[in-house]
């Protein structure tokens, strides 16, 4: 295209210079010989005009090879640039995973460890240069090593994050290790071909010897105050056993003379019966409160079973606090029965009385005892403020915290809700069987 547009440009001019002759000539017709000058003349020109055309593509050439070459030295700049933010996000990816807390390490899709950071070393005991592009057999035993096999294999088969419990042998502390691992396999967003698995892993070995030892410790303090609340109740018997021998029956055998001398005194010695009559009333009423004491110790009532037991316990409560309380009994009450559950039941209830006179306000209490072969459930009801301030506690005591730690010894559930019609609580205790609790018990002391 270039030589015809040259070709055209030279025409152009010898047809303006020379006219009609000189293109004759330039096309091979005989040229006259006064025009052959200026034919050459008109050809220097044309050949002054091709080269100064020439320089100009040449010229337009340069600047073409010289834009070119800008523009490749600003895609190499270019490329340098994505090259240096790449490594330096690289580095600092190493960087971030290097100081890790958590043990992390990626394997290919045949279980090969490809990486690992210095938390994963630390907590197998082993450099990444010992397994690098292996699967690590040397390093775990063949148990351990075929369910980590299985492990990356299923993580695979399920294409999502998978959470699992693993023992891991750990070198540097020569023993197995409980781990938690997360394992998230990553496909080739091509062929959806597996690429690598993302694993972590968390130690929680110590963790969970620290929670066993605590529910250890639980299980001994539970069994030390069963054995101490045991103990007290045995105490209190015996307390009261010796008050009722000895010092009821001599304040008895003292009542006896005092009447005797009150009788025998008559109208002859006024003043004496007199006195003796006062001796004797302050005489009844030291018995009386001695009978309160060995009550309080430890009710006789109780030898007759629970039911007859909690009646005594409900008309003793509304005679001392003024609230009017009833008591409900279903099923039938087993014929034998446990001293030793019968007084935990008893002081239960007995402790829920107190706290309604101490916090619940109340005026009306209702309390239900329903035996069953399976367990014994025992509500007590009242119409007094709400069950949260009242599982709180009041000042430094323990409200119903205490009757729960109570119910929970001997293996029993307790709720404390809103009262079903109206204000107030309803505290539901559910206790189970009696073979099952004298076995708990007996399984609760503590070997000395």
């Amino acid at each position: 295209m270039t030589r015809r547009r040259f070709e055209s440009t030279s025409l152009a001019v010898a047809t303006a210079l020379l006219g009609a002759p000189a293109l004759a000539h330039a096309r091979g017709a005989e040229p006259a010989p006064v025009a052959l000058p200026i034919f050459l003349f008109a050809l220097f020109l044309a050949c002054a005009a091709a080269l100064l055309w020439s320089r100009h593509l040449l010229a337009a050439r340069d600047r073409a090879v010289e834009a070119l070459r800008q523009l490749q030295q600003e895609r190499a700049g270019q490329q340098q640039e994505v090259e240096r933010a790449l490594a330096v996000s690289e580095r600092k990816l190493q960087e971030i995973i290097a100081i890790m807390p958590v043990a992390l390490f990626i394997k290919d899709p045949q279980s090969r460890i490809l990486m690992m950071n210095k938390a994963a070393e630390q907590q197998f005991g082993f450099d990444f240069s010992v397994v690098s592009g292996n699967e690590g057999h040397a390093m775990f035993p063949p148990e351990q090593m075929a369910l980590f096999l299985a492990n990356d294999q299923a993580a695979f088969a399920r294409g999502q994050l998978v959470v699992q419990d693993e023992l891991a042998y750990s070198h540097a502390r020569n023993e197995d290790r409980q781990l938690q691992t997360f394992k998230k396999p990553i496909f080739d967003a091509a062929t959806g071909e597996p690429d690598f698995l993302i694993c972590m892993s968390v130690d929680l070995t110590d963790r969970k010897r620290a929670e066993q030892a605590l529910q250890d410790s639980y299980i001994q303090l539970r069994q030390l105050m069963a054995h101490l609340e045991a103990a007290k109740d045995e105490e209190h018997r015996r307390l009261a056993a010796q008050i009722h021998d000895q010092l009821g029956q001599n304040l008895l055998a003292l009542k006896i003379d005092i009447e005797m001398l009150h009788t025998r005194a008559g109208e002859r010695h006024p003043n004496l019966r007199r006195k003796a009559g006062h001796a004797l009333g302050t005489l009844e009423a030291s018995i009386g409160s001695v009978r309160a004491i060995i009550n309080e110790l430890h009710p006789s009532i109780l030898e007759l079973g629970l039911a007859a037991a909690l009646e005594w316990l409900v008309r003793q409560f509304e005679t001392r606090s003024g609230i009017a309380a009833t008591l409900s009994v279903t099923g039938a009450e087993p014929g034998a029965h446990d001293a030793r559950r019968t007084a935990a039941l008893f002081r239960i209830v007995q402790e829920t009385l107190v706290d309604i006179v101490r916090h619940a306000r109340a005026m009306q209490v209702e309390v239900t005892l329903a035996f069953g072969a399976a367990q014994e459930s025992i509500t007590v009801a009242d119409d007094g403020v709400a069950c949260a301030e009242r599982e709180l506690g009041a000042g430094r005591g323990f409200g119903l915290r205490g009757v729960r730690e109570r119910v929970e010894m001997f293996g029993g559930q307790m709720l404390v809700e809103p009262r079903a019609a109206g204000a107030g609580t309803c505290v539901s205790i559910a206790m189970p069987a009696a073979a099952a609790t004298v076995a708990a018990a007996g399984a609760a002391q503590p070997v000395s």
